[in-house]
């Protein structure tokens, strides 16, 4: 049996323990952004995707904001860009919404985002009488 509500997962075990399992995905993005930017602009874009992200009901856990690096080839007429990784935790609609605001944004010179090992995590179990208790 698989398949639940957005994201749950459920085994025929979860199903007769009582616990269902959900499903939270972990991403990274890789973000290269143009090279005129000053360190105060390319902070604020970075912050930005991180808010989409958060709007999306994900979390970010690392920001890791590199600095100028040399780009291995030239990019939109550009042989250096301003590097930053988006490590996070969620759904895919929150992957495909991030992703087209980089798209939108001309400050952008590439984007590339991995998806992680996936992270389970128990849903908190409802309180049950205890038959023990009841039968003694």
């Amino acid at each position: 049996m698989a398949g639940g509500p957005q994201g749950l997962s459920r085994t025929k075990r979860d199903i007769q323990e009582g616990t269902i399992v959900a499903k939270i995905q972990a991403y990274e993005t890789m973000v290269i952004l143009s090279p005129g930017l000053t360190k105060e602009e390319a902070d604020k874009l970075v912050d930005k995707y991180a808010d989409v992200i958060k709007a999306q009901q994900g979390e970010v856990t690392k920001i890791d904001r590199m600095g100028k690096r040399k780009i291995a080839y030239e990019m939109k007429k550009q042989q250096e860009g301003t590097y930053a990784l988006i490590v996070f935790n969620a759904q895919g609609g929150c992957v495909a919404e991030l992703e087209r605001q980089l798209r939108l944004s001309d400050e952008v010179l590439k984007f590339q985002t991995l998806r992680q090992e996936p992270e389970y995590r128990p849903l908190p179990k409802k309180q049950r009488p205890d038959h023990a208790a009841t039968a003694a």
